[in-house]
């Protein structure tokens, strides 16, 4: 009989407002507290410290963090998150972040508090979205490329000294693999089953509806590619047609502000997940314009909702959307390209992209599955050291 397993995650970027990090714990805990061989603790940064069982086998604790802004916070309480992890001694420690997390796990297993593994998640590209930013700021090219490839340089060389990183595609499997991380294993993320039932909810007999509702769902931030879908927003708009819906919040929520037409909304920060799938339900064309994704959970859960996705040719994103028949995609950052897989979003055969786009999330399976397919893969690896 397999012994339970004591599993922890550390995380910088869980909050309870949050996005696709937020979904992915959400979906542990949910698993965990449904089964009872393992047990499962979550530990991110919050304003106090607090201690919450949820269930026979799951807790979750925070730690007093600092404020960065949109909800975020940066752990300070370092000496509380030792002493959880010491008293837990952890079969498991994941860590979801280069900078605080993952240095912090690493070191935690130096000084004997983890039992087996550290382990990382690579559900983001912090090089491209937050080292280049701040690279690009340099004055002087050569600098910019020293600081650059320093920053790359410690940033696999840490990647490298965990005992196994989880991948979520196979973009982001073999980026890694080819900086020389060898202990990889791409573990796929799973689908919310409300975007799901949403999928099943929308009428697959009907025809395209008028006006063709485009929405916008995530951050709103440089990252996330906003930026180019503001300069856009009167070209996208430029038909009677179509209408635009803008959900979420971050530091460009000013810009929305400025932009005033009748048939644009900004619907704000949705924190409930039925509504969000409701309003899934209510929009065609989700607008995924960030390159720097490395699964694209988002356009996966449109896709399950039966909504046509107009993303880059780039990261996670992209790599979805080109196991479609016919994707509208388009190159980064360009204008034109993007106008023009909107047009084609909006003018295609909506019904046969709805079709081949539930089959393709429906694939994926539900997050209870996808949890089970991680937990199996730890669990494994865990038992080439103790069998």
């Amino acid at each position: 009989m397999r012994r339970g397993l004591t599993f922890c995650d550390l995380s910088t970027f869980y909050t309870p407002t949050g996005g696709g990090i937020r979904t992915y714990h959400d979906a542990k805990l949910n698993w965990f507290s449904a089964q009872r061989l393992h047990r499962y603790v979550l530990i991110y940064p919050a304003r106090h410290y607090s201690m919450e069982q949820i269930s026979s086998a799951v807790t979750i604790v925070t730690a007093c963090g600092a404020s960065v802004g949109a909800g975020y916070r940066l752990p300070v309480d370092i000496a509380r998150i030792r002493s959880v992890v010491r008293d837990l001694r952890p079969d498991v420690l994941e860590t979801g972040d280069p900078w605080f997390s993952g240095p912090l796990g690493l070191w935690f297993k130096h000084k004997g508090y983890v039992r087996g593994m550290v382990a990382s998640f690579f559900h983001g590209d912090p090089l491209r979205t937050y080292v280049d930013p701040w690279v690009a700021r340099a004055r002087v090219p050569a600098v910019r490329r020293r600081l650059g490839d320093r920053a790359g340089r410690w940033f696999f060389r840490v990647q490298r000294m965990y005992d196994l990183t989880l991948a979520s595609s196979a973009q982001a499997e073999q980026a890694l693999r080819t900086q020389g991380v060898r202990n990889v294993a791409r573990v796929p993320f799973g689908v919310d089953s409300l975007f799901l039932d949403a999928g099943r909810a929308r009428s697959s007999t009907s025809g395209p509806r008028r006006p063709i509702r485009l929405l916008y769902a995530g951050r709103l931030q440089l990252d996330k590619g906003f930026d180019l879908l503001l300069a856009t927003i009167q070209d996208l708009l430029r038909r009677p047609d179509v209408t635009l819906s803008i959900a979420g919040r971050g530091p460009l929520v000013a810009d929305i502000a400025r932009i005033q037409h009748p048939r644009l909304t900004y619907l704000g920060y949705v924190a409930d997940r039925p509504a969000l799938g409701r309003i899934y339900l209510r929009h065609d064309v989700l607008l995924a314009p960030g390159p720097h994704e490395t699964f694209g959970l988002a356009a996966l859960e449109a896709l399950a909702s039966g909504m046509v996705v107009v993303g880059p040719r780039a990261g996670g994103t992209g790599e979805l959307l080109r196991q479609l028949e016919s994707p509208c995609v388009f190159e980064p950052g360009d204008r034109v390209s993007w106008l023009a897989a909107v047009d084609d979003a909006i003018d295609g055969d909506h019904r046969r992209r709805t079709l081949d786009g539930r089959r393709l999330a429906s694939s994926y399976g539900p997050w209870h599955d996808a949890v089970a397919r991680e937990v199996e893969t730890y669990c494994k690896y865990l038992s080439r050291f103790t069998t």
